[in-house]
C-alpha cells in the first residue's frame, strides 16, 4: 500500500481516516473489514442525573455563599469555635471551601452531559473506537468512516 496513493478523508491530532484504513490513536482498522459504523449516545439514568443536578446546584450555591462569607468575615461576630484562629486563616478556609464546592459543581455539570461513541461493526463484532462529549467531532469521524466504506476498492 503506497501512502502517496491513499486519499485522506479526515485527519486530526490522533485520527487519520483514508479510503483504506482508520487509525485512531494507536489502533488501526482496515476499511475492508468494517461492515458498518454508527453513532451511539450514552446518557446517565434519569434518577441519577437528577440527583447529580441537585447536588451540583446545591454545591454551587453553597460555594458562592462561602466565597461571599470570605468578604463578610470582618463584619460578623465569629462563634467561639473560631475566636482564637487568626483572621487570615478564616478567609482562606471560607474561600477554599467555596472554591472546592464550585469545582464540584463543574464536575457534576460535566458528568451529566451525554457521551457520544463511534462504533464499528466487523466480522469479529462491534467495537467502540472513539468516545467524546463533543457530538460534532464524533459525527465528523462517523461521516468520514462512512465515506471511506463507500469508497471501498
Amino acid at each position: 500500500m503506497d501512502r502517496e496513493r491513499e486519499t485522506i478523508i479526515l485527519r486530526t491530532d490522533d485520527i487519520e481516516i483514508t479510503h483504506r484504513k482508520v487509525v485512531i490513536g494507536s489502533k488501526t482498522y482496515e476499511i475492508s473489514t468494517i461492515k458498518s459504523v454508527n453513532l451511539e449516545e450514552r446518557n446517565m439514568s434519569p434518577g441519577r442525573g437528577n440527583a447529580v443536578r441537585i447536588v451540583s446546584f446545591l454545591s454551587l450555591l453553597l460555594g458562592i455563599l462561602f466565597c461571599m462569607a470570605t468578604f463578610a468575615i470582618r463584619f460578623i461576630q465569629m462563634p467561639e469555635l473560631f475566636s482564637d484562629w487568626p483572621r487570615i486563616n478564616l478567609h482562606f478556609l471560607f474561600a477554599g471551601i467555596g472554591l472546592l464546592l464550585m469545582t464540584l459543581w463543574s464536575i457534576g455539570f460535566e458528568a451529566i452531559q451525554p457521551t457520544y461513541m463511534a462504533q464499528i461493526v466487523t466480522e469479529a463484532g462491534r467495537f467502540t473506537v472513539l468516545e467524546s462529549k463533543d457530538n460534532a467531532h464524533i459525527k465528523r469521524v462517523v461521516k468520514a468512516i462512512k465515506e471511506a466504506i463507500a469508497r471501498k476498492e
